[in-house]
């Protein structure tokens, strides 16, 4: 993970190459089954709805669960370059402001991609370090849900 900060607020960066080609990876992030398994931000949180819009302007909602506590993160497809990018808004009831996530689909070999996530206009710190634990553990849990 790398991290800077500028006017528009903090950024992120992180890149896991991923056992599975491009097309595999990319479907996972617009299809809302697949985003129900492997989008949870912590250890003990479901996903309990997801809703896709998956076209440019379209927007997505997902609620996670974490016991009796409903948290909602929104936002709208901006940029949508099937197998290769993926770029949204991203708004979550923990943050003030949206922010922006950019993903990208490279092909590593035959059947892997290094996935590469740009999460910017993150507006504090402890926001910033929440993101990173939480974007982390969703790479883990997409592995494990599109190798199985």
């Amino acid at each position: 993970m790398s991290s800077t900060r500028s006017s528009a607020g903090l950024a992120l960066w992180i890149s896991k190459v991923v056992p599975a080609v491009p097309r595999v990876v990319f479907e996972a992030w617009l299809d809302p089954s697949a985003l129900k398994v492997f989008l949870s931000p912590a250890k003990g949180t479901s996903a309990a709805r997801v809703e896709t819009e998956p076209r440019v302007g379209g927007r997505f909602a997902i609620a996670t669960r974490q016991g009796d506590v409903e948290l909602e993160h929104t936002g709208e497809y901006r940029v949508i370059e099937p197998f290769e990018r993926l770029v949204f808004t991203w708004r979550s009831g923990a943050a003030e402001d949206p922010s922006q996530v950019s993903l990208t689909f490279e092909p590593v070999g035959r059947e892997q991609t290094r996935l590469t996530l740009e999460h910017t206009g993150i507006g504090s710190e402890p926001a910033q370090r929440q993101h990173e634990q939480t974007w982390n553990r969703v790479f883990h849990e997409l592995l494990r849900a599109i190798t199985h």
